[in-house]
Order: structure tokens, then sequence, then C-alpha cells
């Protein structure tokens, strides 16, 4: 290699500095690619979440029957608690909300109770059933209870 008079790098590298500026900008392009390709699906909530999140909120503290002893809440529906009430207070949202609408239909032997939130529409929705123990005329029943979602948009 050649040195100048003044001590630099003479042309002959200039073809290496070029190539060595392409290599890391290919580099850079590459890790930019990939970070977000991978961290946009880290933030992807998966299908149905928000569904299976609202069920738990209707099956947690709003219809259920406390524990006498301890004040905790059990895992038993109160028939009284379940009205229309209850579910406003709940899942209070309007009628022109764009949030999920939700149908809750409890069934005891051969009655049955139907509450609906505000922005419910009477339009096709998606439903699921399961069994649940309910306190009636203070006894514990079995009971089925089916939430139907609809999706508001």
């Amino acid at each position: 290699m050649k040195l100048n008079k003044k001590g630099s790098w003479v042309i002959d590298s200039m073809p290496w500095m070029a190539l060595f500026i392409i290599v890391v900008g290919i580099m850079f392009a590459f890790f930019l690619v990939f970070l977000f390709s991978s961290s946009s699906s880290l933030y992807i909530i998966p299908p149905g979440t928000e569904e299976i999140m609202f069920k738990e909120r209707f099956l947690g503290d709003c219809f259920l029957k406390p524990n006498e002893l301890t004040g905790e809440f059990s895992s038993v529906i109160d028939w009284d608690k379940f009205d229309q009430e209850h579910l406003n207070e709940c899942y209070n949202i309007g009628e022109e909300s764009r949030q999920l609408g939700f149908r809750l239909r409890l069934k005891v032997g051969d009655e049955e109770k139907a509450i609906s939130t505000r922005n419910w529409k009477e339009k096709p929705v998606s439903g699921e059933g399961q069994e649940v123990n309910v306190w009636k005329n203070n006894e514990q029943l079995l009971g089925d209870l089916l939430i139907e979602v609809q999706d508001a948009k």
C-alpha cells in the first residue's frame, strides 16, 4: 500500500471503504426488518381474548353469591342478582358503544332469564354455554349459562 505525502490512504483503499459502507448498510436494513417483524407479533391480541376477558368479568363478582361466613364470592350465581340492574353496574356502556355486546341467558329447570347489554342489537351472534351452579330459593341448583357475544362494529 502506498501513502501519499500527508500520510493518508491512497485511492486504492476507496473501494474497500465503499464495500464496508454497503455491507454495514445491508446489515442495518436486515436488523430493522427483523426488529419490526418480530416485535409486531408480540402486540397482536389473539382472537377471542377480549371475549374471554369479558366472560370472566360476568362470572366474577357481578352475579355471584357472596359466602356468608367469609364475605368472599363463591362460584355460585345468585338467581336474584342475575338482572339488568346488576349487568349495567358490571358492564356500563352506552347504546351506541362500539364495544362487544353481550346477551346472557341463565336457565334453571323450566325457568329462564335473559339480559343483555345496552348496545345489544338483534343480529347474528356467537355463543358459548356452560353448566353453572345457581343459588335459587335458598338451595343450590345446576343451571345452564349461555353467553352470546356480538361485535358491535
